[in-house]
């Protein structure tokens, strides 16, 4: 037998020998590891140990339908029936997909009223204003959220579909920035995970925090998602909305349980970067842009974070 042959012959013996001995690494490792079947009942015990507020998951089987939306165009006939409906400096951003309006006359809002009351002083003053919901106040900047609904439920956390109302020391609105989508089509519903499995994927993930995670409001149903386009078509799955400790917020799709965390003051920063963004495409004045400018970066400069990038 020639020495090729030979080599040969050591390399795959030593190959065979290789497999069979990561094939007993491998069952020493799988003897010592808890199975799934032990360790899943052991997390969730332990997750109803330190999470507090599960008694407040809805408990039923709820089904919802994936949508496709695209950003809707305001016209100059919009910007007519707002200086109609009250007096107000409106400006048309981007391609005229972001609405900025100033009030000539800052519209009062009581801090103690209710979501309701909110709602509908906010909806004599904007336009569609029935679409919105009120969400929640940015503490940094006093600036009040609204998002936009589809059937009833919020679209959470788009830049397409918002409405953000910046507030004086007195109480009152001085000015807004809004965004709105229309829905192109609606897929068939389907049974999303429950509140309880979406829960489970955040502690699974250690996406709550560490210390005394709390479930602070009822979760509801929604619609999200990952990618937010300014322009074209995008599709929002339904979603659950998870409020932790009052301040962090949760979104978690109903399909898989991917999910993502949000807070307030980020999304109001955004939303103003949004504005700054759209002046570049905007048919203003140089005048105009600069005193624009101007605005925006005092508005950043309410949310405490104008030095970010």
């Amino acid at each position: 037998m020639q020495w090729g042959q030979i080599k040969t012959l050591f390399i795959i013996c030593f190959l065979i020998l290789d497999i069979f001995l990561l094939q007993q690494f491998l069952k020493t490792m799988d003897s010592r590891s808890p199975s799934g079947d032990i360790a899943e009942p052991k997390l969730e015990e332990y997750m109803k140990e330190n999470v507090k507020g599960l008694d407040k998951l809805p408990e039923e089987q709820v089904k919802d339908s994936f949508i496709t939306v695209k950003a809707r165009n305001f016209t100059a006939d919009d910007v007519k029936t707002l200086k109609a409906m009250s007096e107000q400096e409106v400006d048309l951003l981007g391609s005229g997909n972001l609405l900025y309006s100033e009030f000539k006359e800052p519209v009062p809002i009581d801090p103690d009223s209710t979501k309701a009351e909110k709602e509908l002083e906010l909806s004599e003053h904007i336009l569609s204003g029935g679409e919105y919901v009120y969400w929640g106040k940015d503490d940094a900047s006093g600036a009040l959220i609204f998002f936009q609904t589809n059937n009833s439920k919020p679209i959470y956390y788009s830049q397409s579909g918002f409405v953000v109302a910046f507030v004086n020391s007195d109480n009152e609105i001085t000015s807004y920035l809004q965004t709105a989508v229309d829905e192109v089509d609606r897929q068939e519903p389907k049974s999303m995970i429950t509140a309880y499995s979406a829960i489970s994927s955040l502690f699974k993930a250690n996406a709550l925090p560490m210390e005394d995670p709390e479930i602070t409001e009822t979760p509801t149903v929604g619609y999200y998602s990952f990618v937010d386009l300014d322009e074209g078509q995008q599709v929002f799955a339904p979603s659950w909305h998870f409020a932790i400790n009052d301040d962090l917020h949760y979104v978690v799709m109903g399909s898989e349980g991917q999910f993502s965390q949000h807070d307030n003051p980020t999304f109001v920063r955004n939303t103003i970067r949004k504005a700054q963004d759209g002046m570049r495409d905007a048919k203003l004045s140089d005048e105009e842009i600069e005193e624009l400018q101007n605005v925006y970066q005092r508005l950043l400069e309410s949310t405490r974070v104008s030095d970010e990038e």
